[in-house]
C-alpha cells in the first residue's frame, strides 16, 4: 500500500464511521417506530411507563438499552400531565 493510500485511508475514516453511525441510528429508529408497546400510566408513581417489546435483534435491543437510559435520565414528563416518562423493554 502506497503512503498516499494510507493517508487518504486515515482521513476518510472517521467520516465512514460518521456515516456508519448515522445508517445505525436509522435503523434503530425505523425499528422502534414498527415496535409494538404497552403503555402503563402509573398514578401513585406519577408516571408513564412504555414498555417496547424487543426488536428481535440483540444489538438492537442493547442500543436500545441505552437510548432509554439516556431518556430516562432526562425525567421527562408526558405534555399536558405531571407523569414522568419511563422507558424499557418488556420481559
Amino acid at each position: 500500500m502506497t503512503l498516499l493510500l494510507q493517508r487518504l485511508i486515515r482521513m476518510m475514516s472517521p467520516i465512514i464511521l460518521a456515516q456508519e453511525k448515522k445508517r445505525n441510528a436509522r435503523k434503530l429508529l425505523q425499528a422502534l417506530y414498527r415496535a409494538k408497546a404497552n403503555i402503563i400510566p402509573e398514578d401513585q408513581a406519577k408516571s408513564l411507563r412504555v414498555q417496547v417489546l424487543g426488536l428481535g435483534s440483540t444489538g438492537l435491543d442493547q442500543a436500545l438499552n441505552g437510548l432509554f437510559s439516556e431518556l430516562n435520565g432526562l425525567g421527562a414528563t408526558y405534555p399536558g400531565t405531571d407523569l414522568r416518562m419511563i422507558y424499557e423493554l418488556a420481559n
